[in-house]
């Protein structure tokens, strides 16, 4: 191999480990929290319904019809009427935070701030969030069953977070709408 070609073919080779490493983190971050295999799981409470303050990450995914979209999140609730939700795209791209103040829900990115109602255009994220009740879903990301009707939200997996338990995976379900949540992470803070 001449030097000319040697050259060359570093680079080449050098990004094409880089791109595997992507790859192979994409597919990592992709693995799912393992199951409980504690028996007693069953028998601990839920955090209260009213608990101010807490902090959940991990990942979604948003489906309406035939358009499917994921981001990582972390959403916070610094108070009963407030939380902030903050998405990622892949590769920690394209980040938006949703403000919730009572029953506003606002979009912020790279420094504008919106309605969440007054998007147009919008994608599969957007047009799941402006039809959720925003005041519920925090209590059913917390694992409480929704007061309407016209929603479904099963938990199909728990995992302890001392003195409560707490949903690792959350299904929301409306007419074409499907979101699906994994929570790897909770912080749950009780009121002081």
């Amino acid at each position: 191999m001449n030097l000319l070609t040697q050259t060359v073919a570093q680079p080449v080779r050098r990004r094409l480990i880089q791109l595997l490493l992507c790859f192979t983190s994409a597919l990592l971050g992709c693995a799912t929290p393992p199951a409980s295999d504690n028996p007693d799981l069953a028998s601990l409470p839920l955090p209260p319904m009213n608990l101010d303050r807490w902090q959940a990450s991990g990942k979604a995914s948003f489906a309406l019809n035939d358009e499917t979209e994921t981001a990582r999140f972390v959403w916070q609730r610094t108070a009963a009427d407030t939380e902030t939700i903050t998405l990622k795209g892949p590769f920690s791209l394209n980040a938006v935070t949703l403000v919730r103040r009572d029953r506003e829900l606002w979009w912020q990115q790279e420094g504008e701030q919106r309605s969440l109602s007054d998007l147009e255009g919008a994608p599969a994220v957007t047009t799941a969030l402006t039809s959720l009740p925003h005041d519920a879903l925090g209590t059913w990301l917390l694992g409480y069953p929704p007061q309407e009707n016209s929603w479904q939200v099963t938990v199909s997996e728990w995992q302890q977070v001392p003195p409560w338990r707490a949903p690792a995976r959350v299904t929301i379900k409306s007419a074409g709408i499907e979101i699906k949540v994994i929570i790897s992470r909770w912080e749950l803070n009780p009121a002081t």
